[in-house]
């Protein structure tokens, strides 16, 4: 069925052919055809229906993989500043463990309370997220290609990523805290 095609001069045709045979031998048969009709006509820009498809979606791939990548730098910013933030958070109370430690407490009991409180704000913080998170999914949806803007194993692969981020976060300077000991805390 031929069409006429907006940026092509009012002389060119496009057809769309439907073979099992691929697109090489498909153009040889098509230009024979042509060269016995009309010397007037000639075949010009063959390509597959999958070409032509690719070649709409190009800008929407682009962006997709756009917005991979900006998601990834978001992702690993985030995770640096929360780490940092929590660190923190937790070397300030150096001088609050020292007393705990001092009055009989553990290591054990500080690491649970860092960590306990840790998780604490990261409960509230996802809580909080998790409308943010659904209106920029669905501001993008026209946008993403392939994928659901609502798809749970995104979320949750993110989310465990900040939880595990949040975990080392006051893991490891609560076990550097709890080391001090209760003397040098009080001095400082």
């Amino acid at each position: 069925i031929p069409y006429l095609i907006p940026d092509l001069p009012t002389e060119s045709v496009a057809v769309i052919v439907s073979s099992p045979l691929p697109l090489l031998p498909l153009t040889r048969s098509l230009e024979q055809r042509l060269g016995r009709t009309t010397q007037a006509l000639r075949l010009y820009d063959a390509k597959t229906m999958q070409e032509v498809v690719l070649k709409t979606l190009e800008n929407e791939l682009r962006l997709n993989m756009l917005l991979r990548i900006l998601g990834v730098i978001a992702i690993t910013l985030s995770v640096i500043g929360l780490y940092a933030l929590l660190s923190f958070s937790v070397m300030t109370r150096t001088r609050e463990f020292g007393v705990r430690m001092a009055l009989g407490g553990d290591k054990r009991h500080i690491i649970g309370l860092v960590c306990a409180q840790g998780a604490k704000l990261f409960g509230i913080a996802m809580i909080l997220a998790v409308p943010g998170v659904l209106l920029i999914a669905r501001s993008l949806s026209d946008k993403l290609f392939k994928i659901s803007p609502y798809d749970p194993i995104s979320i949750a692969v993110v989310f465990s990523i900040f939880g595990l981020a949040c975990m080392c976060a006051n893991l490891i300077p609560s076990i550097r805290a709890s080391r001090v000991a209760p003397m040098e805390a009080l001095r400082g």
